[in-house]
């Protein structure tokens, strides 16, 4: 009976989900953290953009060693990205425009300094561990066809990812070996029922408000790997969207 009910709370975890609307997988979210690099006349030029769409429009901020900017008139349209910002040189301001196509990974385009021309531009997208910040939800089908929504709470502090795996079966659990490296967040939820200890090893890329990946499972000595898909849950307190953003800019000036 133990072996069937730890069979069961591990596929209520790792069955497959289908929680990211087709618009969401379709139209490669373009929220995150990018960066790139440029050669200004024999200077190399580090550049970070970090986008958040709602619907068809795109916030953000601009930022590299000589500017720090908020972008305006940002639109997402079928994977068709564009905004500008305004800079200051020498007393005259000059509007920076950038379009580009967005893929899951990459945006290519051009970007136009007005009378300095027009130049390629092309981001790789570099997930920061804010990027996987807030509560993950999850609709999982267990094979009797329970309906279950565990979520999964990460928190970014003091420059480091930590959370709860929170399910109606087994309450709160605390993630262990959580990372983020090369795009790809990882963690474990370990969880002892009746004896036998029950491992889930997630692994997955942050894109937006969703995130996809795999989860290898042991249970009782039975193994395997599925797939998943997650949204990520909008947030409510606006005093804590504050805080986050008085921290972010905090961050980016001691950069």
């Amino acid at each position: 009976m133990r072996l069937s009910y730890a069979c069961l709370l591990a596929m209520s975890v790792l069955a497959s989900t289908t929680v990211a609307s087709a618009e969401d997988k379709k139209s490669n979210d373009p929220s995150g953290t990018w960066r790139w690099e440029f050669d200004a006349q024999g200077t190399l030029i580090e550049s970070r953009l970090k986008l958040e769409r709602n619907g068809k429009t795109l916030s953000g901020t601009y930022d590299d060693q000589n500017v720090d900017a908020d972008i305006e008139n940002g639109k997402f349209d079928d994977g068709n990205i564009t905004f500008d910002f305004t800079v200051d040189l020498e007393g005259n301001e000059i509007t920076v425009s950038f379009s580009g196509q967005a893929e899951e990974d990459a945006i290519t385009g051009q970007v136009d300094i007005g009378e300095f021309g027009e130049f390629p531009w092309e981001a790789k997208r570099a997930t920061e561990p804010r990027d996987a910040a807030g509560d993950w939800e999850l609709e999982i089908v267990t094979p009797d066809g329970q309906t279950l929504t565990p979520t999964v709470k990460l928190q970014y502090r003091n420059k480091e990812l930590s959370g709860l795996y929170d399910s109606p079966l087994v309450g709160e659990l605390p993630l262990s070996d959580v990372s983020l490296k090369d795009n790809m967040l990882k963690f474990t939820v370990r969880a002892d029922l009746g004896g036998q200890e029950v491992v889930l090893d997630f692994s997955g890329k942050p894109r937006g408000a969703s995130l996809k990946g795999e989860v290898e499972y042991d249970f009782a000595g039975q193994t395997g790997t599925v797939e998943f898909d997650a949204v990520r849950k909008k947030p409510k307190k606006k005093n804590e969207e504050n805080k986050q953003d008085e921290e972010q800019k905090k961050e980016k000036k001691a950069q």
